[in-house]
């Protein structure tokens, strides 16, 4: 049995395009090493992951909407609404030595999701970081993760 920590975080790491959960398998490490608990995700037709993609599709719909067994609980509550239902902060970690997204695709990207999702609470930088900021940079990115959870979560 796992033992957790008041103030143990739980990270839950998605793999980019042409990759899969395992390339995070290293920087897992580095998250549990420092008592966080740790899932790592294999999205549909991807890694090891051989299942459609459309089974990947019904599941994230789940994620953003009340499952079915709670949805008269949360619509009689006083504090359910639809805009502060699933807001999450939003920080934005940029690489500045990502060559397959360069900084001005960058800052680009972050100005149009505030447009589209709300603003962008904080951007980090991690100098040196390439696209790969776990193999380049795990250190770094452990402690940029870690004080985005401690500050937002």
């Amino acid at each position: 049995m796992v033992e957790t920590t008041k103030n143990q975080k739980h990270f839950v790491l998605v793999h980019g395009a042409c990759h899969g959960a395992w390339c995070w398998q290293k920087f897992k490490t580095l998250l549990e090493s420092a008592s966080n608990r740790v899932t790592l995700l294999d999205l549909a037709a991807s890694g090891a992951n051989t299942k459609a993609i459309q089974d990947d599709l019904e599941q994230a719909k789940t994620l953003v909407r009340p499952g079915s067994l709670f949805v008269d609980d949360l619509s009689k509550a006083n504090n359910f609404s639809t805009t502060g239902y699933g807001s999450v902060k939003r920080v934005y970690v940029r690489c500045d030595e990502d060559l397959a997204i360069p900084v001005e695709f960058q800052r680009w990207m972050i100005e149009n999701s505030a447009r589209e999702n709300g603003a962008v609470e904080e951007v980090m930088e991690i100098k040196g970081a390439d696209h790969m900021v776990m193999f380049s940079k795990p250190q770094e990115l452990l402690h940029c993760l870690s004080e985005i959870a401690n500050k937002h979560a």
